[in-house]
């Protein structure tokens, strides 16, 4: 993704003074982080919100130590739907891309990510338009689409723990490249000539 985005900067004095700009920002966000609220409660991030595989991961260790019925299933599942409210758009874009299921377990390493947010049956992701479902986990297993369901089985949260696992650290290997790309002037940066 970082390349993507230093791509569209102009290969000239306004690009490199909008170079020096990003990268007081960059560093800004990494030290001091992020601050918002969200449902009136105060958050501050320096990097990418993945709660969700936190939940995820929980979910796995519990069901495969103490089982659970249908209804605990449902019930722990609304945690993992409720953490995916918070992701950022790119990453739920990579649930709702059509092209890429998440078994295998994708590279997310492509040049190209469809911008979308919707979810089968069930509308936009982010929606909370049905107070019912508004935190239904998705799922995209092995699936070409992203699917809202009531709760999540096991093998369902695995793959989907193990997708995010993997783009976790493919988005950390942007953040690190972007950091490095950010301090190269636009004139020395072998990602920019293009």
């Amino acid at each position: 993704m970082a390349p993507m985005m230093l791509q569209c900067l102009p290969q000239n004095e306004e690009g490199e003074a909008m170079r020096v700009e990003l990268l007081t920002q960059f560093e800004e966000v990494k030290s001091h982080g992020v601050i918002y609220r969200l449902m009136g409660e105060l958050h501050r991030e320096t990097q990418y919100n993945f709660s969700v595989l936190h939940a995820l991961n929980n979910y796995v260790a519990y069901f495969e130590e103490h089982g659970l019925d249908i209804f605990e299933q449902m019930d722990k599942s609304l945690v993992i739907g409720y953490e995916q409210k918070l992701i950022p758009a790119h990453i739920a874009q990579h649930y709702c891309e059509l092209a890429v299921p998440f078994w295998p377990t994708p590279s997310f390493k492509h040049d190209h990510l469809k911008r979308m947010l919707t979810v089968a049956y069930s509308g936009d992701w982010y929606s909370t338009a049905n107070e019912e479902t508004a935190y239904h986990p998705v799922t995209k297993e092995k699936q070409r689409y992203a699917m809202s369901t009531r709760f999540l089985t096991l093998i369902e949260a695995k793959i989907d723990a193990r997708a995010l696992e993997e783009l976790q650290k493919v988005r950390l290997e942007d953040l690190n490249a972007l950091h490095l790309n950010l301090q190269k002037p636009i004139h020395c940066s072998p990602h920019l000539a293009g």
